[in-house]
């Protein structure tokens, strides 16, 4: 059997549209590839900058609490409670006590008995009275 001009033209042609198709599948997937690169690129220098940022690491860990899937937030149990460092400790400065001589040491207060009240066991003060 001999192939008439249409069929081989129709061969040719379904030939040519998987060509066509296996190049476009190609393209596709060096998109996708790409993307997800760029997406990896990002999300890294995303999560490095959220170590010495706080801004960027409360935008990061927002980010992760927005996610849908449980699945997707297990990813960054692990890597952000290590990546996050925590914030460094205040440290207050030292509290310098003042020398005081015995010429600048006050004179001690007297207790005013009658203004304590029954089980109230603390000193009350009074100020008017005279120094010793």
């Amino acid at each position: 059997m001999t192939e008439t001009a249409l069929e081989k033209a129709q061969r040719k042609f379904e030939q040519a549209k998987a060509a066509l198709d296996a190049v476009k599948a190609r393209e596709t997937a060096a998109e996708r590839k790409k993307d997800t690169r760029r997406k990896i690129v990002l999300g890294g220098a995303l999560l490095e900058l959220a170590k010495t940022d706080n801004d960027v690491s409360e935008l990061v860990t927002r980010l992760i609490a927005g996610l849908a899937r449980e699945h997707d937030k297990k990813l960054f149990e692990k890597s952000v409670r290590k990546e996050s460092s925590p914030e460094p400790e205040k440290v207050e400065p030292p509290v310098v006590q003042p020398v005081v001589t015995p010429a600048q040491t006050p004179a001690p207060q007297q207790l005013d008995p009658s203004s304590a009240m029954p089980g109230d066991v603390r000193p009350k003060f009074r100020p008017d009275t005279p120094e010793i």
